[in-house]
């Protein structure tokens, strides 16, 4: 899988001259404010992207070495280069980092540990947002609002993966949550009543346009009855 380039000073400089430029240009004062705003939008996620690159490269190439000693006393020689993707809020990127390796030995790279990076693919910022989204609807329609706005693409099955993963945490989470102070709240009315078989009242008129059948079809009643619930919170 091949790395994202790391761009340089002057590729990152032409791309914030072209978002100053893009504000006052002489066809910006014609467009609408909601194209500006998404213009920007893209603008700006391209350019975070570029520089959340340069961050992870700056961070992978200091780790770089001849060997490297894990915390529990075991020394690596140095590997290869792995690349890892990386889903960011600012798009899709992979990063090349020193990897280290003795035979019989699982591999590290030292830099994901100091990134805290998680173990799926997913940044923290994207998994959050996206978990909080997809409990309050369905799966498909926050993931579509964030491929619109943001273009990024992740699938249902791998939301649905990660809010079963984070959803043991959430009893703890709540736990040592106490209850709110009662001269905060208001009275509490709960009033629930239900009737199967209410009569509905039809006026005369109406009785004299639609008078009951003669007979009686098949799933047919004579008269009308309707359910009837009632409940107040």
């Amino acid at each position: 899988m091949p790395a994202t380039p790391t761009p340089r000073v002057h590729d990152l400089r032409a791309p914030c001259e072209t978002v100053w430029e893009g504000v006052l240009s002489a066809e910006a004062q014609s467009v609408s404010a909601a194209t500006m705003e998404r213009r920007l939008l893209s603008q700006l996620l391209a350019l975070g992207r570029a520089l959340f690159v340069v961050f992870l490269t700056t961070r992978a190439a200091a780790t770089a070495g001849c060997s490297h000693v894990s915390p529990d006393g075991v020394e690596r020689p140095s590997h290869d280069q792995r690349t890892r993707p990386d889903v960011s809020i600012f798009g899709r990127v992979v990063c090349a980092r020193p990897s280290f390796y003795r035979t019989g030995v699982r591999g590290v790279a030292p830099v994901d540990a100091l990134r805290a990076l998680p173990a799926t693919t997913c940044a923290d910022v994207v998994r959050e947002t996206a978990e909080e989204r997809g409990v309050e609807e369905a799966y498909h329609k926050g993931l579509g609002v964030r491929r619109r706005l943001r273009g990024l693409e992740l699938s249902t099955r791998t939301l649905q993966e990660q809010v079963a993963q984070d959803a043991p945490a959430v009893e703890a989470f709540d736990a040592p949550q106490g209850p709110p102070p009662p001269e905060e709240e208001a009275a509490i009315l709960v009033l629930h009543a239900d009737g199967t078989g209410v009569p509905i009242l039809r006026s005369p008129a109406a009785a004299t346009r639609t008078p009951d059948p003669l007979r009686v079809g098949k799933g047919q009643t004579r008269g009308g009855k309707k359910e009837a619930t009632l409940t107040a919170v």
